[in-house]
């Protein structure tokens, strides 16, 4: 187990699944090596929500945030039924890298964002809205191809 500025690392060798370029039936996500893991516990349009953020040093993670496909699951909590969401953060991405570097105080504001776009984007889906994906795909690009460069 190493350490992160403030993080807790483990490795871990779960796998997601790849939302496709246009919300096609997905590949699998490589299994990736993971440093840590952050979980934020959160109500959201009346529902519970656990979101776990896998945050990975792997080089050939490429976009700063990934979504499964099928990155839902369910568990009770007493009576509530909590709702699991899985997404992976790359700590290798040039705009993290840029802006948070290894401080786990500055890489915060980061992973709350991730997990927020990464909500919504599965609200989105929920609710109708085709190709929910396409804005996280457009930050992930932006956020490499221009916003890191700043």
């Amino acid at each position: 187990m190493r350490s992160l500025r403030g993080l807790q690392v483990q490795s871990s060798g779960g796998r997601l699944e790849r939302a496709g370029p246009h919300d096609k039936e997905p590949g699998s996500l490589v299994t990736r090596t993971t440093v840590s893991q952050k979980t934020f516990e959160i109500r959201h349009q009346n529902a519970n929500w656990e979101i776990v953020l896998e945050l990975s040093d792997d080089p050939a993670v490429g976009a700063w945030v990934e979504i499964g496909e099928k990155p839902l699951s369910e568990r009770k909590s007493g009576k509530n039924r909590v709702r699991k969401l899985q997404i992976r953060f790359s700590l290798d991405h040039p705009f993290t890298a840029a802006f948070a570097g290894a401080n786990a105080q500055q890489l915060e504001p980061q992973l709350r964002i991730a997990a927020a776009l990464a909500l919504a984007e599965i609200v989105a889906r929920e609710s109708g809205v085709n190709q929910a994906g396409t804005i996280r795909r457009n930050v992930n690009d932006i956020l490499r191809n221009a916003l890191s460069k700043i």
